[in-house]
């Protein structure tokens, strides 16, 4: 296999880690609703949000810490922004649904993930898998931070906001 061939094959594999954690921490929040921005929502209260911005950290054995933001929620132009670090490293992915397009940080500077459609509907199929696991976990949400753990991973969620004004360039390099 090419070294271009490899390095996609690499690129693929951190996406797709980065998306299932991300996932799994927005599927929860995703699962309640408000109709204004807002940190304090209740019971139930961002099942119908368009859009949601939060931090997530991550732990096992390594800790990552992430700004999560989408946009367009519950359709097929879903936005997706993640930025961070893992492990001092600073990691990205910018999912764009409308645009079909995904890109990722590296080495400081974003650039496009070219993969096959059909890889790249893969990758948008993992954004959405991990949104069962996390229903449980915040069905009683209301407010503040929420931790959890799931497997060997320790998630904390926090600086929840839900429908922020998210503007498109955000999800664009």
């Amino acid at each position: 296999m090419n070294n271009k061939g490899s390095t996609t094959v690499a690129i693929i594999g951190i996406l797709v880690i980065v998306l299932v954690i991300a996932a799994i921490a927005a599927g929860a929040i995703i699962l309640q609703n408000n109709d204004d921005a807002t940190n304090d929502v209740p019971i139930n209260g961002v099942a119908n949000a368009t859009s949601i911005q939060f931090e997530l950290e991550v732990t096992n054995g390594y800790t990552e810490n992430s700004l999560c933001r989408y946009k367009n929620i519950g359709t097929e132009n879903i936005k997706m922004r993640l930025e961070g670090t893992l492990d001092n490293e600073e990691v990205g992915v910018i999912l764009n649904g409308e645009l079909q397009k995904i890109w990722e940080l590296a080495d400081g500077e974003w650039v496009e993930v070219e993969v096959s459609n059909d890889t790249r509907s893969i990758l948008f199929v993992e954004y959405t898998a991990g949104l069962a696991l996390v229903t449980n976990e915040l069905s009683e949400w209301t407010h503040g931070e929420h931790t959890f753990t799931a497997g060997n991973f320790h998630y904390r969620i926090y600086n929840i906001t839900v429908n922020p004004v998210l503007d498109d360039s955000l999800f664009i390099p």
